[in-house]
């Protein structure tokens, strides 16, 4: 696994930062095990942000992106305009992102051609990577537990939400930067 800059350590704003809380604690928890947890609570984050843009894709292409209602899918009407693919059902215009399409393109282990990628599969494509994104939360979710049963109680929830704070300040601010 590869560590964010913002928690290396070659990067001391997490050092400086979790200090006061392990100083107060009567634990001996070591610095690495926390840069452990807070690699876990970044992957944690992106993985959501990748399911929000994902079921972002999924309401755009079902056309319940401006509808809170769940409605079933009518029968379809397809168009492709500029390599964009609109569909029709009833009175909701369903249109999958062209950066989706390009995903699609783009993904070694599909073999799709341009003029081949419709509203199936592109709905197949996007529930596929959502639910990749939903067992890669769970995995990360038992680690997350394991790692702070491992530190046999030590683990506070003042270190905790430190950590959290932290990864929500650094890391998403370090993940729009790319």
């Amino acid at each position: 696994d590869v560590m964010p800059e913002y928690l290396s350590e070659s990067n001391q704003t997490f050092a400086t930062i979790i200090d006061p809380v392990l100083q107060t604690s009567a634990s001996a928890i070591h610095i690495g095990d926390l840069q452990q947890i807070a690699l876990l609570y970044h992957k944690l984050q992106l993985i959501e942000l990748n399911i929000s843009l994902w079921t972002t894709y999924l309401r755009s292409g079902t056309g319940k992106l401006h509808d809170n209602e769940q409605q079933p899918l009518l029968p379809l009407q397809a168009t492709a305009t500029a390599g964009v693919t609109t569909t029709s059902v009833g009175p909701h215009i369903l249109t999958w992102p062209q950066e989706l399409k390009t995903i699609m393109l783009a993904d070694p282990t599909m073999k799709f051609h341009a003029n081949e990628i419709d509203h199936d599969q592109s709905l197949n494509y996007v529930m596929k990577m959502l639910r990749s994104f939903r067992e890669q939360n769970t995995h990360y979710q038992l680690q997350l537990k394991e790692r702070k049963q491992r530190l046999n109680n030590c683990f506070t929830i003042e270190m905790e939400q430190v950590i959290q704070s932290f990864v929500r300040t650094y890391g998403t601010r370090s993940h729009r930067l790319h």
